[in-house]
């Protein structure tokens, strides 16, 4: 009879052989590590993914609006990223006021 353990996020009993293998829980997709011979989860901030690169398109096609919704959609998973689509949005919207303007005046 081959051993089993419970996860310990949903109760699904998980093998020794599917463990030996991933390192995650085949019914709700916990990260899992082994951990003085018992099964623990491991913390969530170890497991966030890093946003994707199509982030980027927020502050190039809508200017400042975009930079922030980008922010606040990155900002927890990846602080770095966020302050640059921030700074993005606030360039983009700078340089079109300015072209805006320019054009205004020579008119």
């Amino acid at each position: 009879m081959m051993k089993t353990t419970k996860c310990p996020n949903c109760g699904q009993e998980i093998t020794e052989e599917w463990m030996s293998k991933k390192d995650y829980c085949s019914n709700c997709g916990a990260k899992l590590a082994v951990e003085n011979e018992k099964l623990v989860v491991v913390a969530a901030e170890e497991t966030k993914q890093k946003p994707t690169k199509l982030w980027y398109l927020a502050p190039i096609l809508f200017s400042v609006i975009g930079g922030v919704i980008g922010y606040m959609a990155v900002a927890d998973r990846d602080k770095k990223m966020a302050m640059l689509l921030l700074v993005i949005g606030v360039v983009l919207t700078i340089i079109g006021v300015a072209a805006g303007l320019l054009i205004l005046s020579n008119r």
